[in-house]
């Protein structure tokens, strides 16, 4: 039997949208064009696995692309916003994977053979520390999301800040 934790469920799948990019080389087989760029074949490209296939662009009155959001939950995909994962139907809320595009593990034959183990490591992780404690703001110093792209994102630093709640047992 297994436990139905939606919103858990939706709070990894957004992180992992926002943060969980790698990339992937890939050699141009013949000459195309791309977005008004001409790639000639043989020229490596690199394939940011992030927000992959949510940004579609379509151009306004000012002849500028503007960023368009297919799905539900907040437009700005800047924001942090589990919503996008869940659907509703008859008053049950049910997390849905498919509802965005997430490379975060890679697909098909090519996909990470270890997604299982990290998904429920995650939400192992996750929930046991939002039972055993309050995840206070950080100070403003100590706060922020600058990272590196290399092969994969990686966070410069990371700061939590957490206070033990009353009542629970042992500790991390």
């Amino acid at each position: 039997m297994s436990a139905k934790l939606p919103y858990l469920e939706a709070v990894i799948e957004e992180t992992l949208r926002l943060r969980a990019a790698f990339l992937i080389a890939r050699d141009a087989i013949r000459d195309t064009e791309l977005l008004g760029h001409k790639i000639p074949k043989g020229t490596v490209c690199l394939l940011i696995c992030q927000d992959v296939d949510q940004l579609s662009y379509q151009t306004s009155k000012s002849g500028k692309p503007e960023r368009q959001y297919p799905g539900t939950g907040n437009p700005n995909l800047d924001i942090f916003d589990p919503e996008r994962w869940l659907a509703r139907k008859n008053g049950e809320i049910r997390f849905d994977g498919a509802s965005n595009s997430q490379l975060a593990f890679g697909l098909g034959v090519r996909a990470c053979w270890g997604r299982k183990l990290a998904e429920l490591e995650m939400k192992i992780m996750t929930a046991m520390v939002t039972w055993s404690f309050d995840i206070l703001a950080v100070p403003e110093a100590l706060s922020g999301h600058d990272g590196v792209y290399d092969f994969s994102y990686r966070a410069n630093r990371g700061f939590l800040q957490l206070r033990k709640r009353e009542g629970t047992v042992g500790g991390m």
